[in-house]
């Protein structure tokens, strides 16, 4: 495609130019990509060179083009699966076909922003961040008028910090802008072209809590339950406490996660939807509101006790830490992720001042422990199914392993049934019950529970989170009722 020549003179551009003739200009950050590169760039090296951090706070006060220029290079960002906007690709291949230069002008620097033009292509020239000069407002404006003269290029942005350059432009492509935004170029007597509208954050802020994750919080009710104290208000309401804290800290963690699990998340057939790793919720946002939900979650912990506060508080931690690094330690992750469900029982524990029973704490490890390997399973299974990659992308699990995977799952699952048949016949219990034989169904409805869900793992119809999926499982739901039932009968 031939370039056209650059226009130097401001004094020669005209608005009246046909629309093939002037270049079309496009930002980078929220305009062609729907993410923050910058912020990309940083939560990349959180996750893999977190040694580095620590020079970010010596590096800000020479400026934003100095940290680009440390920051850029050193990340090694992957822009291949970074979320493009699908109407601002389609507007620079319709225009590049009708022959219009498209320039990609960007605040980003050019070690990100080159790739990101490769990938996309059209761009007949890419102007970015360099050494002591940030691409950005004013400086951009007086850029692309010095190239293009005044009104003589279109231009493609999504920010107030694109208004200087709209100003100088003979139309503004406004992209993801809010409705003042669009307000105030028009007032300005910009010619405003809305290319696509402002979506709420609401929705993707509230799916990205993942509120469905909340029911697997109801683990710190289990001590009231065994304990049979669910009539005593007082305690009802601690374990409530509880309840909410690990639920607000689950969501927080959740967004600590997937901020740092962006680009395996983005390799996922599934997970590639999720509100940050598909853009529709900014970076930013999700940075902010998982500070905030962490603290809140101390808080809340805190009316239910020190004690509880404290654990909360480990909670968080090995969350944090399962998503920097655990989970892709081999062996390691499945059991911390067991470790985390008992946590929970654990601080519903403390809450009520229940102690739970080593029965309890041995049938619980053994029956998480098989449900995460049944979840690290179906990952595997729909790799192989989708013929895509050996190894699940940020884990040391590889479709070869799924015969083991699946041994140490189900090997876990019938030691949990045993830990229950050793119990039921234990001496204890013909002390605490009038009818214990009729505990010995639990077992039979137990082993047929956990039997069926790994017979579905292996078909490939379970979904990833078999916690989930157990919620919604009319049989699922059918044998924990029938198991309530032969505790009533046995008491």
């Amino acid at each position: 495609m031939e370039t056209l020549p650059h226009r130097q003179d401001p004094d020669t551009s005209s608005p009246r130019e046909t629309a093939a003739s002037v270049p079309l200009c496009v930002d980078l950050d929220g305009t062609l990509v729907k993410t923050n590169t910058l912020l990309e760039c940083v939560l990349r090296l959180v996750k893999t060179n977190p040694g580095t951090l620590w020079r970010l706070p010596l590096w800000l006060p020479r400026g934003q083009a100095y940290v680009w220029g440390k920051v850029g290079p050193l990340a090694g960002l992957d822009v291949g699966r970074l979320p493009l906007r699908a109407e601002v690709v389609e507007l620079i291949r319709a225009e590049g076909v009708a022959g219009r230069q498209i320039v990609l002008v960007t605040g980003a620097h050019q070690a990100v922003a080159a790739p990101i033009a490769e990938r996309v292509g059209g761009f007949h020239e890419t102007l970015a961040t360099s050494a002591g000069t940030h691409l950005v407002g004013a400086r951009k404006a007086e850029l692309l008028v010095g190239r293009f003269g005044a009104g003589g290029f279109d231009y493609a942005g999504d920010s107030s910090r694109d208004l200087p350059v709209w100003r100088q432009a003979r139309q503004a492509i406004v992209v993801n802008g809010s409705a003042g935004l669009i307000r105030k170029l028009r007032r300005s007597g910009v010619t405003v072209s809305v290319l696509a509208p402002k979506r709420t954050a609401g929705r993707a802020l509230f799916g990205a809590l993942r509120p469905h994750q909340w029911a697997k919080n109801l683990l710190v009710f289990i001590p009231l339950m065994l304990g049979h104290k669910l009539n005593r208000p007082g305690l009802l309401a601690s374990a409530a406490e509880a309840f909410l804290a690990t639920c607000v800290a689950g969501s927080g963690t959740y967004l600590i996660n997937d901020l740092l699990d962006l680009e395996a998340d983005r390799a996922h057939a599934v997970k590639r939807h999720r509100p940050l790793a598909s853009g529709e919720l900014a970076l930013g946002t999700g940075m902010a509101a998982g500070l905030a939900l962490v603290m809140a979650a101390l808080a809340i912990a805190g009316l239910a006790g020190g004690a509880v506060a404290a654990l909360v508080a480990v909670y968080l931690v090995l969350s944090s830490g399962y998503s920097l690094w655990w989970k892709r330690v081999l062996a390691l992750d499945v059991i911390l992720l067991a470790g985390l469900y008992c946590l929970r029982l654990l601080i519903g524990s403390v809450a009520t001042n229940i102690p739970l029973s080593p029965w309890t704490v041995a049938f619980s490890m053994f029956l998480f422990l098989s449900l995460a390997l049944m979840k690290r399973y179906s990952e595997l299974h729909n790799l192989k199914a989708g013929q895509r990659e050996e190894t699940a992308a940020g884990r040391s699990y590889r479709v070869a392993d799924m015969p083991v995977v699946s041994g140490l799952g189900a090997a876990s699952s019938m030691t949990a049934v045993l830990v229950v048949a050793l119990y039921v016949n234990g001496n204890e219990v013909r002390t605490a019950y009038g009818h214990p034989d009729a505990l010995w169904l639990i077992c039979v409805f137990v082993l047929l529970w956990i039997t069926r869900l790994w017979l579905l793992a292996g078909r490939g119809e379970l979904d990833e989170d078999p916690v989930l999926f157990a919620l919604t499982d009319p049989w699922s739901l059918a044998l924990g009722v029938l198991s309530g039932l032969a505790v009533l009968v046995a008491l």
